[in-house]
């Protein structure tokens, strides 16, 4: 691949980013929050919010599944269900 500059670059391998569109659930006032203090992947964060009160949404068994991951991050978890839990 040759720069603008005339500089040649060479690479085994190359990564293409093209971007993703996160579709956020319809909750007054996440669009403000989200990346900030709402935030989406446990792994990307997780560490980061560590043995702090966590609050999670999400329905269902999905719903349980995430407050049993983040039970290795935080034992203080309340799951927002935007209803009935639906949990077995």
């Amino acid at each position: 691949m040759t720069l603008e500059s005339g500089t040649e670059l060479e690479a085994r391998r190359l990564l293409l980013a093209t971007g993703v569109i996160d579709e956020l659930p319809a909750i007054a006032g996440l669009q403000e929050l989200w990346g900030v203090s709402a935030l989406h992947c446990p792994y990307c964060h997780g560490w980061e919010v560590q043995d702090q009160p966590i609050a999670l949404y999400g329905k269902g068994q999905v719903g349980f599944d995430l407050c049993v991951l983040l039970k290795g991050w935080s034992d203080d978890l309340v799951l927002c269900t935007d209803g009935p839990a639906n949990v077995n």
